[in-house]
């Protein structure tokens, strides 16, 4: 059982640590790096990300953060693209948060369970070539004691995209 220390941060200050954070690891990669705040598309009244505010334990869902991008990092090879992207969904009133890659993605028989505890895309995998098949699954209870939901789609040769929603309101 984690104990969870929340605080009010706002979206805007969070995407900004984020992208200073990753953003040096992700380009000596050689990986192009994208972060941005995607607001509303047709330009109608749409909240500053400043006033989008979440209740976070930043320590937390850093971990959760560090895991995503350093997964896309070692599945993505010279050349490719990560991307952060920040958003505020009105209808759900929460943040969608996603980290994109253009790596080798994930095989859609693998993708029900790549959040599971232990579970490896490679059977023969072992912990010694980087990986317990944990981080996901703690990156899931983190999320979900934060009252989101996490999840991931992919293409095989296109790249990944996990995606983290969580609550948040409007100042």
């Amino acid at each position: 059982q984690l104990h969870f220390d929340k605080a009010a941060v706002s979206l805007e200050q969070w995407r900004e640590q984020l992208c200073e954070q990753y953003e040096i690891d992700v380009r000596s990669a050689g990986l192009a790096f994208e972060c941005e705040y995607i607001g509303d598309k047709d330009g109608s009244d749409y909240p500053d990300p400043q006033q989008i505010s979440l209740q976070l334990d930043l320590p937390k869902i850093d971990q959760v953060m560090a895991n995503l991008v350093y997964n896309a990092i070692k599945h993505t090879q010279t050349g490719g693209k990560i991307t952060l992207s920040f958003s505020y969904r009105r209808d759900s009133h929460d943040a969608l948060i996603t980290v994109s890659d253009t790596g080798i993605g994930i095989e859609a028989e693998h993708l029900p369970y790549i959040f599971d505890r232990f579970y490896k895309k490679e059977i023969s995998r072992n912990s010694a070539d980087g990986g317990s098949g944990l981080g996901l699954a703690i990156a899931k209870e983190i999320v979900e004691a934060h009252g989101g939901k996490i999840g991931a789609k992919s293409e095989p040769g296109i790249g990944t995209t996990i995606w983290i929603a969580l609550p948040a309101f409007i100042l």
